[in-house]
């Protein structure tokens, strides 16, 4: 008798523990206990940074509901929160692919597809990047005119969307399709601007980090070293950025003057109120999840047994 295989969704979870077990290590071997030392007079500060992390992510999972609606799918708010927070678990996998934990989630929830919800998921990744763009070229246009910025900003997400129709088009023999002017609807241009917003939450983090360091770094080179790093650690498809988006982030401190002895404290308190923390807390909604589809496919089994 032959033994069963796990399912693909099994070998899915093990190498997803598997790959967060690697990043526990890694974390544990870095030099987080010194950080954490070194922060303990001003540990105010990394709770800002968290709190303010939170606020992006919370404000991203309510632009995630609105473009799933767009595909059909309408799930409360509660339930929204707790999938898109469950997406968190898969931080340290490359090429942003912990992003198909959520659609996995509302799948295996009965709430969509999972081809419906991947393609919401591409959008707002979609327009996640066109909002770095803008911010970074908004930031750069009010170096030299800053009356020029939003206007700056603004056509950068117009551009972006008016290229993603044809630049999509060459995809229409795949999965990945859109409905017909999609685009170029006022709506989605409006959510694309919306995701600037957590952009600039997120630079105000780092800033809550760096303020008060020697460097005298400025809120708009907050929002423009944390951008622009953002856009450069995630075009190296590497776990989580680790490594990259830490190098990029203390080479640019380093050029805004701040000095190496608080560079690595600086670099290190902000990933880790930014990016480990949420490992674990992505783990715990994954488990909710887990334990709402468990109930779900008992309460089905409940009605398929009273029909028999």
């Amino acid at each position: 008798m032959k033994g069963k295989w796990p399912s693909p969704r099994a070998i899915a979870f093990i190498v997803l523990f598997g790959v967060t077990a690697w990043g526990a290590v890694s974390f544990f071997n870095g030099d987080w206990r010194e950080t954490l030392s070194h922060w303990q007079s001003r540990w105010m500060v990394l709770w800002l940074a968290f709190f303010l992390h939170l606020a992006d992510v919370s404000f991203d999972a309510l632009l995630w509901k609105w473009i799933l609606q767009d595909f059909d799918i309408r799930i409360d708010y509660r339930r929204a929160w707790v999938i898109f927070f469950s997406g968190f678990a898969g931080l340290l996998l490359p090429l942003q692919l912990g992003r198909l934990i959520r659609s996995d989630g509302i799948a295996r929830l009965k709430l969509g597809s999972l081809g419906k919800a991947a393609r919401a998921e591409f959008v707002l990744f979609f327009m996640s990047g066109a909002g770095a763009v803008a911010i970074v070229s908004g930031i750069l246009t009010y170096v030299i005119f800053p009356w020029a910025a939003p206007f700056v900003a603004l056509s950068v997400v117009a551009g972006f969307l008016f290229m993603a129709r044809p630049a999509f088009a060459l995809l229409q023999k795949t999965k990945l399709t859109f409905p017909e002017g999609y685009w170029w609807r006022p709506r989605t241009y409006l959510l694309a601007v919306l995701t600037m917003l957590g952009w600039l939450i997120d630079g105000t983090a780092l800033f809550g980090v760096v303020h008060g360091l020697p460097g005298a770094i400025q809120l708009w080179q907050a929002w423009l070293v944390m951008t622009g790093n953002w856009l450069l650690s995630t075009s190296t498809g590497l776990p989580g950025g680790v490594g990259a988006m830490e190098g990029f982030l203390g080479v640019s401190l380093r050029f805004l003057e701040m000095p190496p002895a608080d560079l690595a404290f600086a670099v290190g308190a902000y990933r880790l109120a930014t990016f480990w923390v949420w490992i674990p807390i992505g783990w715990l909604f994954l488990l909710r999840v887990n334990r709402w589809v468990g109930r779900k496919t008992e309460a089905i089994g409940e009605v398929q047994q009273s029909y028999e």
